[in-house]
Formats: structure tokens, sequence, C-alpha cells
């Protein structure tokens, strides 16, 4: 039952970087597959609308001196169709370069392709050359957990405890019927006659 055991889990047998190539490869190759510029395309893309929107934060944070969040927001906001950051982080012959082994690429650009194979819910995790998921959350815990319901009117409260401990003293075997007096008295002479025979 390894499954529910404790124990971590061990490294997967494959590195992040060597997974990113072979899925950058299937994609590319399968038959309604797209190519590797279009795919270095959209991953820069993808930076260009960050960059863009750090950008907008930026300027908006040095327009508004008080600090407060929602102009800053607000300023961002209305900011962002006027900047355009147009940076090319990834050619498609880098990257399909990188999809046969033949260059590595920095942490930066193989995080935005691993955002972009996994359609944003994995990412690349440079000290361990892995792949991780995206979203990091905490288990919530649920507090104590209530103890059994108690009838708030103390007398049916004391009626119901005494009961309790009655059935606690006189446990039975449910699959056992209970004697009549008859069968009981029955049953008594008869082991007595058995002891009178024996001896």
């Amino acid at each position: 039952m390894a499954l529910f055991s404790r124990k971590p889990a061990a490294e997967p047998a494959i590195s992040g970087t060597d997974a990113l190539r072979t899925h950058l490869r299937s994609r590319i190759e399968r038959p309604s597959g797209t190519s590797y510029a279009r795919v270095a395309a959209d991953i820069c893309d993808d930076f260009n609308a960050a960059a863009t929107k750090a950008k907008a934060r930026s300027i908006a944070e040095s327009m508004s001196p008080s600090g407060d969040e929602t102009a800053i927001k607000a300023l961002a906001a209305s900011l962002l169709g006027t900047i355009d950051v147009k940076t090319t982080i990834i050619t498609g012959q880098r990257l399909e370069e990188f999809a046969y082994g033949k260059i590595d690429l920095d942490s930066n650009v193989k995080n935005g392709l691993a955002n972009y194979l996994h359609g944003g819910s994995v990412i690349f995790d440079a000290e361990r050359d892995l792949l991780d998921t995206a979203h990091k959350h905490k288990p919530m815990t649920m507090g104590k957990r209530p103890g059994p319901w108690q009838n708030p009117d103390p007398k049916i409260r004391a009626a119901q405890d005494a009961l309790k401990e009655a059935m606690a003293v006189n446990k039975h075997d449910p699959m056992r019927k209970p004697m009549s007096s008859h069968q009981d008295a029955v049953s008594t002479a008869e082991a007595e006659a058995g002891l009178r025979l024996k001896l």
C-alpha cells in the first residue's frame, strides 16, 4: 500500500529539462501540431504581457504619491493601453535546438515554456530541475471536532445519561433470545437431573 505511506515521494527519474524537451517535441510533431516559431511567439507574448503589467504598475506607483492601492490599480489599468513592452526572449530556432538537446535555456524561459505547455498549472523549479505544480495552497484546518450533542434541558440530559449508564451495565447479546420463566425453570431442572445421574 505505497499509496497511503507517509514516506516522501521519490524524485522522478527524468529531470524537468528533459520533460520539457520531450513534451515540446511531442507537441510539435503531432499531426495537428504547431511550429517552434509559433510556440516561441506565444511564450514571448506571455512575457511581454507580464512585463507590460509590471511597467504600468511601477509608473502608477510613481504617479500616486499617497500610495493608495485603489488609485494605483486604477492608474495601472488606464496605462495598460498606452504601454507596449516588446522583447524577444526566445526564437523558434533556439527553441528547436533546445528540444533536441543542443543548447540549454535560461530558467525564466523554461518556466515560460512549462507555463505554456501545461496551461499555467506547472512551473519549472530551477533549483531541483523539476516540474512542479503552480498551485501552492496549504490545507486548511477545520478546528477541533465538537463533542457529541447534548440536550440543553438539564432534566432530559440527566435522564439520557441515566439511560446510557443502565444500558452499559445491562449489556446483553442481541442475537440471544430472552428465555421465559418456564424455559428457565425447565433448563434448571434438566441441569439438576443431569448432576444427579452423574453422582
